[in-house]
């Protein structure tokens, strides 16, 4: 019985295959073919069941060299052209902020940061990307004698970008990004302390081809006592020359391109993060939290389509800084917290695109 069973399912099987293969072998021969008038050639014909969507069966016709990543850009170049501000594949960078101090608490300290990022979108079909990138970060301070901090620091972030980027509709994508992380002094074994796993979603909506708003919520250490936070941006592009890209409560810059070549911009931005630090010469761990509210001028200079070149300067307006922890014993091992006092910083950095 389970045989003839077998035998008819098998049967079933091989004639619906058949008719499968006649049907589409019909479609794709009464799928006409086109000609190039201006060689005389003719195209071969695009199978209609390979799009779904007839916009896309459209773009396929009108060009016969079409591919994955130039149907996206044909679709929604536009948008992310216009969406986002000037941001290179990858990006080295060198930062120093002086001295300063936080209020209330005796010394001074200053640091200096070397920089790489990655960021590399990659299109799996015409309407979805991966989001990926890398982020490796080395700030060290240095503390007067007299700081509450004892000796100096170094503090490392290795972080990576997962994330997907998907187009809902033509004005509307939905972007999704995980960033687990080691943020570290990296001065014994890696340990759950040391990791961090941040992340946000975010929609955004093109309300016209130059206003952009986005809506969405972030999880991180740039407050210390809240851990979600909510996200509102607005990109407006004023004119061929000038856009306004924000993002509450992180960002808000206004650019000026007066070419091709050339981006002015001035704004602020809000940094924080939480690093997990051993005392010097014990066992014990604690947590540092840093955070930097900020003015800045910056220039850009694209030397060619792969090649960037940028500087940037300004003040810390205030911070907060929770560098504090108690000895298992008794005491303090450190002791610096509060607000940080203006500070001038600036940064010089290359990018290239690929």
């Amino acid at each position: 019985m389970r045989i003839q069973s077998f035998r008819r399912a098998a049967s079933f099987a091989a004639v619906s295959c058949a008719v499968a293969l006649t049907a589409a072998r019909s479609v794709a021969q009464s799928t006409p073919s086109r000609l190039d008038v201006d060689t005389g050639e003719l195209f071969a014909p695009v199978p209609r069941e390979r799009f779904a969507d007839e916009r896309l069966l459209r773009l396929a016709q009108d060009d016969p060299d079409y591919s994955t990543w130039k149907l996206f850009q044909d679709l929604h170049g536009s948008f992310v052209q216009n969406a986002f501000p000037y941001q290179p594949n990858l990006r080295i960078a060198y930062e120093q902020q002086l001295e300063t101090e936080v209020k209330s608490d005796p010394g001074t300290f200053q640091w200096q940061s070397f920089r790489g990022d990655a960021y590399l979108p990659v299109v799996v079909d015409p309407d979805r990307m991966l989001l990926l990138g890398a982020t490796g970060r080395m700030r060290r301070y240095d503390f007067s004698p007299s700081s509450p901090v004892p000796g100096n620091e170094d503090l490392h972030e290795f972080s990576a970008l997962l994330g997907l980027g998907w187009f809902l509709q033509e004005d509307v994508l939905v972007q999704l990004k995980l960033l687990p992380g080691v943020y570290s002094d990296l001065d014994g074994t890696l340990n759950h302390r040391d990791w961090q796993f941040y992340g946000d979603a975010s929609a955004i909506w093109r309300a016209d081809e130059s206003l952009f708003l986005t809506f969405g919520v972030a999880s991180d250490e740039t407050f210390e006592d809240l851990a979600v936070y909510p996200l509102f941006g607005v990109s407006w592009l004023i004119g061929e020359s000038f856009r306004v890209d924000m993002l509450l409560p992180r960002n808000l810059e206004f650019s000026w391109l007066p070419s091709a070549s050339w981006i002015w911009s001035v704004g602020i931005d809000l940094d924080g993060d939480e690093f997990n630090v051993r005392a010097p010469g014990t066992k014990q761990q604690f947590a540092v939290h840093t955070q930097e509210f900020r003015a800045y001028v910056e220039t850009t200079l694209r030397m060619n389509d792969n090649l960037g070149i940028y500087a940037r300067g300004g003040s810390t307006l205030f911070g907060q800084y929770n560098w504090a922890a108690n000895a298992t014993g008794g005491g303090l091992l450190a002791d610096l917290r509060g607000t940080q006092d203006p500070a001038v910083f600036f940064e010089v950095g290359m990018g290239l695109n690929f």
